[in-house]
């Protein structure tokens, strides 16, 4: 077990503990994936604007389990992540906000929120549709 794998433990004990996963919302991401030997890489980088790297893990766990385990298709971007967490609470973003909320395509009220999305590392930049 890694130190990662153990603190998580410990922070998911404590909620249980407490009776506080059905008033919370619990979040894991990341800032980016990883190359995990693909195209024999295991670095990020600027020249490996790849999906194994542009595609964030991100878990969420909100109260009532009604989505456990379910899996959502579409394109979300890291702005799109406050006003969903936001609305789980049902509290309203402030107008500077720009992403959307992507709970809808959780629900299945959507398939999708956006079009495409724009990636980048350093100088470079992806477009995906």
């Amino acid at each position: 077990m890694n130190c990662v794998d153990h603190w998580t433990g410990c922070l998911l004990e404590t909620i249980d503990q407490f009776g506080l996963f059905e008033n919370s919302v619990v979040v894991f991401m990341s800032d980016h994936g990883a190359m995990l030997g693909e195209h024999e890489q295991f670095l990020k980088g600027p020249d490996k604007l790849r999906g194994q790297v542009t595609h964030i893990p991100l878990l969420i766990r909100a109260p009532g389990n009604q989505h456990a385990g379910k899996k959502v298709g579409g394109f979300v971007q890291i702005p799109d992540v406050m006003p969903t967490l936001l609305g789980l609470l049902a509290l309203t973003p402030p107008s500077r906000v720009t992403g959307n909320n992507f709970w809808p395509l959780v629900t299945g009220m959507t398939s999708r929120i956006h079009d495409s999305v724009v990636q980048t590392y350093g100088w470079v930049g992806a477009v995906r549709n």
